[in-house]
């Protein structure tokens, strides 16, 4: 799956880099797409399930920014978090993750995006999938867990530059305590990555 797919739970999706995205579909919480008729009855049988584990193949398998997106499809502006993509300083960087959602939500700040290039274990050959989201508690975990060096450690540490992890759809619900939905039930989606050593 590649370059766009249908807006699925929490922004997330997986795609099979593999062209021309005509076949599109849903299986549990996973949304796909991709070309391929053989590709897409193996994802009906490994999508079934909250959880995949994955294959991670060199440091750049996973990649994060921060993206404030102008009228139409140009970005206005890129950020790891700290510098912006010209090399000047994130007037930002500063913000706590709260503080830089609440401006995404005003529409004046930017919001996360992040890519994971992977294979899906135990079925490598039926290539790589790239899974997107603009998850912000995957963003805040992903920081918190300082998963860009967790990655570069395992990949430095094994022999095929290979890391094994798990991409899963994890459900949340809580009662709000404060704000206009106060006392409801609140239930979403967030997209989790574990590292797990290297493989």
């Amino acid at each position: 799956m590649s370059a766009e797919a249908v807006e699925p739970v929490a922004n997330s999706y997986v795609q099979l880099k593999d062209g021309r995205l005509d076949r599109r579909g849903r299986v549990g919480l996973w949304e796909y797409a991709t070309r391929s008729p053989a590709i897409e009855l193996a994802l009906k049988g490994l999508l079934d399930k909250p959880e995949l584990a994955i294959i991670l193949e060199g440091k750049s398998a996973l990649r994060q920014r921060i993206i404030l997106w102008g009228r139409g499809p140009a970005s206005t502006n890129e950020s790891d978090g700290e510098t912006l993509s010209d090399g000047s300083p994130d007037p930002d960087a500063e913000l706590t993750f709260q503080e830089r959602k609440q401006k995404a939500r005003d529409g004046v700040g930017a919001e996360p995006q992040i890519e994971v290039f992977f294979r899906i274990a135990d079925h490598e050959d039926l290539g790589i999938f790239k899974f997107q989201t603009g998850s912000w508690s995957m963003a805040q975990d992903l920081a918190r867990d300082n998963a860009e060096n967790e990655l570069a450690h395992y990949v430095d540490a094994s022999r095929s530059g290979k890391v094994k992890a798990n991409l899963k759809l994890e459900a949340v619900e809580f009662a709000a305590k404060s704000s206009p939905r106060a006392g409801q039930l609140v239930s979403y989606t967030q997209p989790v990555l574990e590292i797990k050593g290297a493989a």
